[in-house]
């Protein structure tokens, strides 16, 4: 019995082209493991990415691949998409007719026509965690897989950031934000998926809020004319109540450090860890200016705003460059 990163498969099976390119893979890595490769990136002999932040633009339900990015109009019609192909900027790669903007920067892009999963709904785990078949509980629990924003916001506070120090204790930036609110918000149903899974609630990401409207309410959308939906995203708790000033909010936090120590030996060092943190991003919520700017669309040109689009979508696109610009290391648009 054989398992490669997939489906156990004993020998008289046979193995697909996929799995067999991924076991010469390994068998080429050997024993180079993330110690390894730690010690060889400080000692100069990686060379470092260039990228140095994420946006990931998550479409929950969003448009199938062969309507986007891999049409296939020589296949017969109940497989290719629907519309019609179009030229990009580069040689020999088409992409649908309603992206004809992109089409000019495939040259800064890269499609993966190799992505497949067995899940034939949207009751997997969301996104981006590596398990093969949907799993029971669609619920978020501490045994998941870490989303890959959690996975940053980890290795931030382990200083594995070239271009910043190494952080000793709670940053008051996070590297992991999500937007516009948590995934299945609007089903009142709470998805597993991004969130910090096993490394613990404490790499879990500063996830905004909103009030989203409509611009027609009441109106039953048909098929061709969605509803369009408006809103911003706005930082949970963002606003100090009338008479609470940073000074006071100080002493209050002081209060707060002090009943906490009397409590403290009654509580195991992991579940202290993780309220440390949580308490510690609530204050610098409400106390950055850095953080809070990021949110200020008042401040933004009105062509920059006229350009992203005066939608829920097109202002937590705008936010998330903000916060990239900022130092944020992973943000999430749902």
């Amino acid at each position: 019995m054989l398992t490669m990163l997939g489906s156990p498969r004993r020998c008289c099976d046979g193995l697909t082209r996929r799995e067999t390119l991924k076991a010469g893979a390994l068998s080429a890595l050997g024993g180079f493991g993330l110690p390894q490769f730690l010690h060889a990136s400080e000692a100069g002999h990686v060379v470092p990415g260039k990228a140095k932040s994420v946006i990931l633009l998550y479409l929950l339900g969003g448009a199938a691949s062969q309507d986007m990015w891999d049409l296939k109009p020589a296949a017969p019609p109940e497989i290719r998409g629907e519309f019609r192909p179009i030229n990009t900027n580069v040689s020999g790669i088409q992409i649908s007719e309603h992206l004809p903007l992109t089409a000019n920067w495939m040259h800064k892009m890269s499609i993966v026509r190799s992505l497949n999963h067995k899940a034939g709904c949207h009751n997997c785990l969301p996104s981006y965690c590596g398990w093969e078949l949907p799993p029971t509980n669609q619920h978020p629990t501490d045994n998941d897989p870490p989303s890959m924003g959690s996975v940053c916001e980890y290795l931030k506070g382990q200083g594995y950031f070239r271009d910043e120090p190494r952080a000793n204790g709670p940053d008051d930036f996070p590297a992991y934000h999500y937007m516009p609110t948590w995934l299945g918000w609007g089903q009142a149903f709470r998805r597993a998926g991004p969130y910090g899974g096993f490394l613990g609630k404490k790499f879990d990401a500063l996830t905004t809020e909103c009030e989203p409207y409509w611009d027609k309410v009441g109106h039953q959308p048909l098929p061709g004319t969605p509803q369009t939906v408006r809103g911003e995203p706005v930082l949970p708790n963002s606003a100090l109540q009338d008479g609470i000033t940073v000074d006071r909010l100080n002493l209050r936090r002081s209060l707060l450090g002090q009943l906490d120590d009397e409590v403290r030996r009654l509580e195991s060092l992991d579940t202290r860890a993780g309220y440390d943190r949580a308490q510690q991003k609530a204050f610098d919520i409400l106390t950055s200016s850095k953080l809070r700017a990021c949110f200020d669309l008042k401040s933004e040109r009105p062509e920059v705003l006229d350009r992203y689009g005066h939608t829920l979508f097109g202002s937590s696109t705008l936010i998330a460059r903000r916060l990239v610009e900022s130092g944020a290391k992973f943000v999430n648009v749902t």
